[in-house]
Parts: C-alpha cells; sequence; structure tokens
C-alpha cells in the first residue's frame, strides 16, 4: 500500500487553522506554510498541494482567492465561487479554441499559395481537410505536380 502524498497530520493542522477563517480574515499559502510549519519556500507547493488535498479528499469547502484561503461560509458565497469557477472553466475553453484556431492559421500559412486556392476552390474539400504535411507528402509522391 502507497502512503498518501500529504501526511495526515498535516491535514489536521491546516483544517484547523482554517476552521474559523472566512473571508475577511483569509490565509495566503506562505502564511500557512508558516503556521503549521510545512516548510514550503518559493510558493509554497506543498501547502497547495495540501488545501488541495483537503477539499478532495476530506470535503472541506475551502474557497480561494487573491486575499487566500478560507472556509466558505454560507450558500450564497458558495454559488458566488460556482460562478467564478464556472466563468474560469469558460475563459480557460475560449482559450482552447482560440489556440486551436490559431494554430490551425498558423499552420495553413505553411501550404503553398497554389495548393491553398485549389483546395479552397474545391466545393468538396476544406482546409480542415489537410495538414501541410499531408499536402508534402503527396506532392513529394506525384512527383511534384501537386504542388
Amino acid at each position: 500500500m502507497t502512503e498518501p502524498a500529504i501526511d495526515g497530520e498535516l491535514l489536521d493542522e491546516l483544517q484547523q487553522e482554517l476552521a474559523d477563517r472566512g473571508r475577511d480574515d483569509a490565509i495566503t499559502a506562505a502564511e500557512l506554510a508558516e503556521c503549521v510549519e510545512v516548510g514550503d519556500r518559493d510558493g509554497s507547493p506543498k501547502t497547495r498541494e495540501a488545501i488541495t488535498a483537503l477539499l478532495f479528499e476530506r470535503g472541506v469547502p475551502i474557497r480561494s482567492g487573491s486575499v487566500g484561503y478560507w472556509i466558505c461560509q454560507s450558500e450564497a458565497e458558495a454559488e458566488e465561487y460556482r460562478a467564478d469557477l464556472e466563468g474560469r472553466i469558460e475563459g480557460i475553453e475560449q482559450r482552447l479554441v482560440a489556440f486551436e484556431t490559431a494554430w490551425r492559421e498558423w499552420k495553413r500559412d505553411e501550404i503553398p499559395t497554389a495548393v491553398r486556392e485549389k483546395i479552397e476552390a474545391d466545393p468538396f474539400l476544406s482546409m480542415d481537410d489537410f495538414s501541410a504535411d499531408d499536402l508534402r507528402d503527396r506532392a513529394v509522391a506525384d512527383g511534384g505536380e501537386t504542388a
């Protein structure tokens, strides 16, 4: 059996430190690390890992924000946090779509103009049907006639 990533005693100490904290007296990861003597430096990764473990393993409804960490105190605050997380997810999804589009366009520029115009003129083909590597392979196979 493998040992848990975070010691149970550390989780107990963190949970105790957070027990009576609301938004008005939130605590940063660095401050938590100092309070429970985690020994973290440079961004407190072990402390953040332990905070995540409190949520996932112990079901402690920890919130985070620019002021630090605290335990959610009301249904309204929980709903506010849900909305915040959903907004962050939506933003990440939008960045993903923008990245994928940019990548396709970036790679599209690698396709020779004459080949791209031929593909765009064909009503049954689209640029999404091909990658630059696909076209290079065809050009080599047919002796360069495609390009």
